[in-house]
């Protein structure tokens, strides 16, 4: 009887850790998948992800490179590195930073610039105000509706508006579970 509670207490401890592991799921991109702008004038380069495996792009990440005219000035830049969702999807373009929590008390929107500068306006997106340090990777939140349920994840980015790296992307399978950027498990 002993080797039989022993044996269960072994079997619910083993189970329970693979259980909390399997809460997230987690995808790394190798190599780091980079875009740069497009060198033709008014262009856009998209990267479609599938953040949970169905086949169906849930989100697409755009830099977009326009050129505009402002009376006889020479062609004035812009550039722009942005974020679309579809469907039942949502983002928050933080930037978050590892450990911060993702969860129902984000704002999310179905699109946002991440980071850009247009020549008239001025830098677009929160990420050249809060992130001075561009070369180092941060995450956008996202919020999926799956079979009427939210989840939470995080995409890992890092950007100067004139490209864009993505790293890697998880989401939490469990519903209305919050997600920490950057956990994997």
């Amino acid at each position: 009887m002993k080797h039989i509670k022993l044996i269960l207490v072994i079997f619910f401890f083993q189970y329970t850790i693979i259980g909390l592991k399997g809460q997230i799921q987690f995808t790394e991109l190798s190599p780091d998948t980079t875009l740069a702008q497009p060198r033709t004038a008014n262009s856009t380069i998209y990267y479609r992800i599938d953040i949970n495996g169905d086949t169906i792009t849930d989100y697409k990440i755009g830099i977009e490179f326009k050129q505009t005219y402002e009376s006889v000035h020479e062609p004035l830049d812009n550039y722009t590195v942005f974020i679309i969702s579809f469907d039942n999807r949502w983002v928050n373009v933080g930037p978050y930073f590892l450990g911060d929590t993702i969860n129902q008390t984000s704002t999310f929107k179905k699109s946002n610039f991440i980071y850009g500068k247009d020549a008239i306006m001025g830098f677009l997106g929160p990420w050249p105000k809060k992130n001075e340090d561009t070369d180092n990777f941060a995450y956008l939140g996202i919020k999926m509706d799956i079979n009427g349920n939210n989840h939470y994840g995080w995409i890992k980015i890092k950007t100067n508006g004139h490209s864009f790296t993505l790293d890697s992307y998880a989401y939490n399978i469990t519903p209305n579970q919050y997600i920490k950027a950057g956990q994997t498990n």
